[in-house]
């Protein structure tokens, strides 16, 4: 018996130490938390000391910088969300840039990106003012992106994100609003005023907030190429020459299904818009289960009509259904108070008669960029 008792903790003292020998291997070293600016002054700096699989918690601030993952599938998150957490691009290049291939686990979350003005690429153009993803899948949850102006002599585009190459990325329950492309020449080449898709990219754009952005087409999301994106439960309401802009052979989805559909609404020039293609080499978009200001939708607020499948539309009214005035408003992480009061609750009191109701402090019944 005591010679068996010996054999098994000899046993099981070289199993405790092929265990540490294991952990130890590198390559294998466990993931970690870095925190800015606790243990780097900017997040950069963290970026570029991470490994795969880490996650860099930043506190409250503003942070003066341009952002790169440089392929690192890591999770950059806010510790206490976008309204006090701001990265500032100051004018000088896209404020975050995902362009080697990350895949899903890399992950921005809580930040508010501002003052973005976009990559210079091969072709002279200019894209994604708060976010360049090119060829890269990473996942872009809860940020706000505004006041992102791209600029070029000739091709601007993507005011909030430009997401081009063969990207996927799922681009959820983000505000993107006062974003917007400018181009000085005479040619109209500035898209996407929120966002632009372009190339074979298959984004998942679920439940974001797009307004008031800008641009000569596509003022919330421009689509081109053979670009597929599916584009559900989103609020785009109040861009600036159109609400989704879809060009050459871009086949996107949008709303698609029940509980899938989008509010799109008062969008400047058409609530969808499709151009620069050939009507004959093509099938209709799936534009069913939307909710527009009309049901069925006219050809004053969808161009050409003929061309979007609008079946199962559903119409909300615009009136107030909840004594929304200044201050009342909510965004991801609580109340703000807002410039002006809201008098067109259209999404909120079309979602409480759709869905059955918002229970009393449910804040996602009133987050702009969740249901």
């Amino acid at each position: 018996m005591k010679k068996r008792l010996a054999v098994l903790s000899a046993v099981l003292s070289f199993s405790a130490a092929a265990i540490v020998t294991f952990w130890s291997v590198p390559g294998w070293a466990q993931p970690k938390a870095i925190h800015v600016p606790e243990g780097f002054t900017t997040i950069q700096a963290a970026l570029d000391s991470a490994a795969a699989g880490d996650t860099i918690l930043v506190s409250p601030g503003i942070y003066t910088e341009n952002i790169n993952f440089r392929g690192k599938n890591i999770v950059l998150k806010s510790v206490a969300g976008p309204r006090s957490t701001i990265i500032d691009g100051k004018q000088q290049g896209s404020v975050v840039t995902f362009a080697a291939g990350e895949d899903a686990t890399a992950c921005l979350e809580g930040f508010t990106l501002r003052h973005g003005s976009g990559t210079v690429t091969a072709d002279g153009k200019i894209y994604g003012g708060a976010i360049h993803c090119f060829s890269s899948s990473p996942t872009i949850r809860r940020n706000v992106m505004r006041e992102n102006v791209v600029t070029a002599a000739c091709g601007a585009l993507g005011g909030g994100i430009a997401i081009l190459g063969s990207s996927a990325p799922l681009v959820e329950s983000n505000h993107i609003y006062d974003n917007s492309v400018i181009s000085m020449c005479d040619a109209i080449v500035n898209f996407g005023g929120g966002i632009f898709v372009a190339g074979s990219s298959t984004p998942s754009l679920y439940e974001n907030t797009i307004t008031r952005n800008s641009a000569d087409f596509g003022g919330g999301v421009a689509v081109m190429d053979t670009a597929r994106p599916l584009i559900q439960r989103n609020t785009i309401v109040r861009n600036f020459r159109s609400g989704i802009l879809v060009t050459q052979l871009a086949q996107p989805v949008i709303g698609g299904a029940p509980r899938t559909g989008n509010d799109i609404a008062e969008n400047e020039g058409f609530e969808l818009e499709r151009r620069l293609h050939d009507a004959g080499q093509i099938e209709k978009i799936n534009a069913r289960f939307n909710y527009y200001g009309a049901c069925p939708p006219t050809e004053d607020e969808i161009f050409p009509l003929s061309e979007f499948d609008t079946s199962d539309c559903r119409r909300f009214a615009v009136r107030n259904y909840f004594p929304l005035q200044k201050g009342n408003a909510w965004t991801f992480d609580g109340p703000v108070a807002m410039t002006e009061t809201i008098t067109d609750t259209f999404t909120l009191g079309k979602r409480y008669l759709f869905y059955g109701g918002f229970q009393r402090g449910d804040r996602r019944a009133m987050d702009p960029g969740t249901r």
